[in-house]
């Protein structure tokens, strides 16, 4: 199954030292899970220019998550990255872990699955 992990929740995991491989493994058999490419660019702005520390911090970490776990690069192109990634998943079909509540209420509009982190653990399908 097609798993895409948007920035809020890479930056979530981060903060909260969310074992976001295994909690993939533990919740969806057999996945790929990929990041795409505007949540990277967008992880590397935060890194940057965030305005608290913390989240400087986390965006730097979530970075090296993608890394350590060898997520897939998807390559998206350019645009807003929720709707890239709403269209890419509409097409090819896979849930979407993000915990932006407008975000999946969007997602949710068009039958796409997703997933949140709460309490430091990947819930069931939204």
């Amino acid at each position: 199954m097609n798993v895409v992990v948007d920035t809020n929740a890479l930056v979530y995991a981060a903060k909260h030292k969310v074992d976001l491989g295994t909690e993939i493994a533990r919740v969806i058999d057999r996945s790929e899970v990929f990041v795409p490419d505007c949540v990277l660019i967008e992880l590397e702005k935060l890194s940057k220019s965030a305005r608290k520390g913390a989240e400087k911090d986390a965006a730097k970490l979530a970075l090296q998550l993608v890394k350590h776990y060898k997520f897939k690069t998807l390559k998206l192109g350019e645009g807003h990255c929720d709707d890239l990634i709403l269209n890419w998943i509409e097409k090819n079909s896979g849930v979407v872990i993000t915990n932006d509540s407008g975000f999946r209420a969007r997602l949710k509009n068009v039958n796409v699955k997703t997933l949140a982190i709460r309490q430091k653990r990947l819930l069931a399908y939204a």
